[in-house]
């Protein structure tokens, strides 16, 4: 609703000169329905179409807007707070637009575009707009801007569109694989472990080896040893002379004797205790090693694909739950929105009308649908231009009129004929009735 210092604003007075088909007309609209009839191509088009020309500008300016045979033209809206004044010459056209004290007021036509739009000039343009741009259009009526919600949603959903594919890929992938065989280690095993164990065992054994060869060479001494003792009985049998030294040679080698016989019955005993290791085991490993690497590292890959399948399954469902958190918000400023026609609502593929597309609602209905929408687009300038007056019976014409009170609008309605009690008809481009004014532009 417009405050006290925004009432909306309204046509009070249309002086039009040489625009289009018009020669000069001045109305001053009484009422919240200004019905403009006549006969085809008498101007009554024209009467619209100057208020549009004179607020739009730009594209709503036809290349000649100038009446046949006249050398410029002129189009003034007095809006009470505000004058609008264009004027048209064959070099183009020129806005001013002046306060009620006559103070002009800068960037006109940017102030009249924040006044009116296009539905105002053409209310069944909503009717006609593309399903989505129509429910753009009546979000932004209600307030309701999506976007960002909107943005959220695309994103989520082709987060979880990639998501999705990235788990039926890997879901592939998993069941490609072939089951894994029961013991396989948690690990793959080191051929450098198991040589260095064949290594230390090949160390051992030399070391046994070479206990066994010592002993053997001690027993091979031993035997030797024996024999001396024999030949040295024997010299000394033979050779007196040299018994005391024989007998010293003979204590000497016994003593070695003794000692080495003790040596020999301990290197025996730990000899007997040596155990040669096993060269086998470890060789049998070292030849499946392989094949066994391979099967822990598919269980290994096979665990990664199974943790990606579970966290990618994870992301889809929480990005469903964020679109599906989204869908409920809208759902949710749906339901608390104040739409301004009861009945419309909005379907999957753009608005509603008591549940049926928009696009199957009676031309009269979209009618009156497109004026409330232009109602609540434009908050002060109220004043909309229905050019398709002519397809309203008399209901729809009352229900048109209290359409336009209940919006505080001013309608300018074009319809054909002269059989509206309260028209102003339009004849030969003036009103029925009045004679051209001298000194009208020319």
């Amino acid at each position: 609703m417009t405050t006290k210092e925004e009432k909306p604003l309204h046509i009070v007075e249309l002086r039009a000169e040489n625009v289009k088909r018009l020669h000069a007309v001045t109305i001053r609209p009484d009422g919240a329905m200004v019905i403009v009839g006549g006969k085809n191509a008498q101007g009554k088009s024209s009467t619209l179409d100057a208020i549009e020309m004179a607020l739009g500008g730009g594209a709503t300016i036809p290349p000649d807007p100038i009446r046949h045979g006249a050398r410029k033209g002129r189009v003034v809206l007095d809006l009470g707070e505000l004058v609008v004044e264009r004027n048209f010459t064959t070099k183009g056209t020129t806005l001013t637009v002046t306060a009620a004290d006559g103070t002009p007021q800068k960037s006109p036509q940017a102030l009249l575009d924040g006044l009116c739009s296009s539905i105002a000039f053409d209310p069944i343009a909503f009717a006609r707009m593309p399903e989505k741009e129509q429910d753009s259009v009546l979000k932004r009526v209600l307030g309701l801007d999506f976007a960002e919600l909107d943005a959220q949603r695309a994103t989520s959903f082709a987060s979880r569109t990639d998501a999705k594919r990235e788990l039926k890929g890997l879901e592939a992938r998993l069941d490609a694989m072939p089951a894994l065989e029961a013991g396989v280690p948690a690990k793959e095993q080191s051929a450098a472990d198991i040589l260095a164990e064949i290594e230390k065992y090949q160390a051992a054994r030399a070391d046994n080896a070479k206990a066994r060869a010592f002993v053997e060479e001690l027993e091979r001494e031993h035997r030797g040893l024996g024999s001396d003792l024999v030949a040295l009985d024997k010299q000394i049998a033979a050779i007196e002379a040299t018994l005391a030294e024989a007998k010293t040679d003979r204590e000497s080698v016994a003593e070695r004797r003794d000692k080495t016989e003790a040596t020999i019955q301990r290197k025996c005993l730990e000899v007997a205790a040596l155990v040669d290791p096993d060269l086998d085991e470890p060789k049998a490993r070292l030849a499946s090693m392989e094949a066994t690497n391979r099967k822990v590292r598919a269980a290994l890959e096979r665990k990664r694909l199974e943790d990606e399948v579970r966290a990618a399954d994870q992301l889809a469902d929480k990005l469903s739950a964020q679109i599906e958190a989204i869908d409920d918000r809208k759902t949710e400023l749906l339901a608390s929105a104040k739409f301004p026609v009861e009945g419309l609502g909005f379907g999957v593929d753009g608005p509603t009308l008591n549940g049926a597309p928009l696009q199957q609602a009676s031309q009269a209905e979209k009618l009156r649908l497109s004026v409330a929408i232009g109602a609540a687009l434009h908050p002060r300038l109220r004043v909309m231009l229905l050019r398709d007056g002519s397809v309203l019976d008399e209901d729809g014409m009352r229900q048109l009129a209290e359409l336009a009170a209940e919006h505080s609008l001013q309608l300018w309605v074009e319809r054909v004929g002269d059989r509206d009690a309260s028209a102003i008809v339009i004849e030969d481009g003036m009103v029925r009735g009045e004679a051209i004014v001298e000194g009208a532009a020319e």
